[in-house]
């Protein structure tokens, strides 16, 4: 980690964190999920190479869910490997014979389309989540951990920013920025739920930048992420436009 600027490792740590947090709600329901395939595999009475496809899926998904709950940094890995193993195993199995008419093709298809895109993000996030959990970095992980709390902090308070988007292109978020003195902190919720943390980034001063355009629209860039429009109280305008005036 010493090749890593210090920004870039408190960053490294707060996508981390974010991604501990999704984690945490993903175990409940893959331990039913779990809990189903194992039931599923021992009263199945398909072929016996179905049936050895289901067992094999049923006894990776109880590894995965024993790897969440003990909290393992190799978690986001397991559940890639979950995803693609699935979308492999779906492909062999045809027998179904609403898998061969038009409707049933395309919803399978469709349907490993978005298994491969959600494991190719936990394969994605897999290797930044094993090294932020490397010794060295425990410094970083409190200071991530303390900015985080903040926030999460129902309302807020300062020296916290918080702004809206709200469209089809943008998505419907919620964004709040923190001022830490030397570098921003930015979290990513869902629409006004700021107690389910979705992203967080540590980006340097000068990677924040807050625009308003002649018909007083705001827009910003962090990082390589760019929103537009943005709404957000007088109050916040004034402080994001305050806050890029001084930074």
């Amino acid at each position: 980690m010493t090749d890593r600027t210090e920004i870039e490792r408190l960053d490294l740590v707060a996508r981390a964190e974010a991604t501990k947090i999704i984690l945490s709600r993903v175990r409940v329901p893959l331990t039913f999920l779990s809990a189903f395939g194992i039931l599923l595999a021992v009263v199945s009475e398909a072929s016996f190479y179905e049936t050895s496809v289901v067992s094999i899926l049923a006894i990776l998904a109880v590894v995965t869910t024993i790897m969440l709950w003990m909290r393992s940094r190799y978690a986001p890995g397991a559940l890639a490997v979950l995803f693609f193993v699935t979308v492999i195993a779906g492909s062999f199995i045809t027998d179904d014979p609403d898998a061969h008419t038009l409707l049933g093709s395309t919803s399978r298809y469709v349907g490993f389309a978005l298994l491969l895109f959600v494991g190719c993000r936990w394969a994605t996030n897999a290797m930044p989540f094993i090294a932020a959990h490397s010794k060295g970095l425990e410094n970083e992980r409190y200071q991530v951990e303390d900015w985080i709390k903040i926030l999460t902090s129902p309302g807020r308070t300062d020296p916290v920013a918080e702004f809206f988007t709200k469209s089809f292109w943008t998505g419907y978020w919620t964004y709040r920025i923190l001022d830490a003195g030397s570098c921003w902190v930015i979290a990513q919720f869902k629409t006004r739920n700021t107690g389910r943390l979705l992203g967080c980034r540590v980006r340097e001063r000068g990677a924040v930048n807050v625009a308003e355009s002649v018909d007083q629209e705001l827009s910003i860039i962090m990082g390589n992420t760019s929103v537009s429009p943005v709404e957000a109280s007088p109050e916040m305008r004034e402080l994001l436009l305050k806050w890029y005036r001084s930074a």
